[in-house]
């Protein structure tokens, strides 16, 4: 996991980011990015305001989503 977080990192810096918000993919890629350990080092490298948010991952049945309908799926992210 430290070779992805830094590999994030580096594309973050690349990219010219502050403060960024990540979305988060499901429930364990959120929970370690989440972690004190990975959290501490992102705000480290971009400052406090740095957001991590959970986005529902879309096979998970929980989600309601149609297979064919893409657009509940696009508002559930933008509720994330």
């Amino acid at each position: 996991m430290e070779i992805q977080i830094n590999g994030l990192i580096d594309e973050l810096k690349l990219l010219g980011c502050k403060a960024p918000i990540i979305a988060a993919v499901g429930g364990i890629s959120y929970s370690k990015l989440n972690s004190k350990t990975y959290k501490d080092k992102l705000i480290e490298e971009f400052g406090p305001n740095t957001k991590i948010v959970r986005v529902p991952h879309y096979s998970n049945t929980n989600t309601q989503i149609d297979d064919n309908d893409y657009t509940s799926y696009r508002e559930l992210i933008k509720k994330a």
